[in-house]
């Protein structure tokens, strides 16, 4: 368990707004989910609850664009479309399923009956 002190509370001052998840922080100090979001409450830091849902997207998002690189390719498809990212993500998505794409996509190996 790792040892509180007074540069770990502001750490986790500076953390809490952020759209990080609680296992960032937990990772780096080698503890637990739940022993970041105890010690948050015990400092009176507000709950990121009703936030939860939107920063798993966050998350998903983060990990189905993998690099800068397609993140940045993105942005700027989504800018020339006027629209923002998420948006430009969910419609690409819902193509590829309306559409059936995704063996037309990705070349896995995996044969379909």
């Amino acid at each position: 368990m790792t040892m509180w002190s007074a540069v770990k509370e502001s750490e986790l001052r500076a953390f809490w707004p952020s759209d990080d998840p609680l296992r960032v922080l937990a990772t780096k100090w080698g503890c637990s989910d739940a022993y970041i979001s105890q010690r948050a409450k015990h400092i009176g830091l507000p709950s990121r609850q009703p936030r939860g849902h939107a920063i798993r997207q966050i998350e998903a998002r983060r990990g189905l664009l993998g690099s800068a690189e397609a993140r940045q390719y993105l942005v700027v498809e989504s800018i020339k479309r006027n629209t923002n990212t998420a948006r430009l993500i969910s419609r690409l998505m819902d193509v590829i399923v309306k559409d059936k794409l995704v063996d037309a996509i990705l070349d896995d190996g995996i044969e379909t009956a």
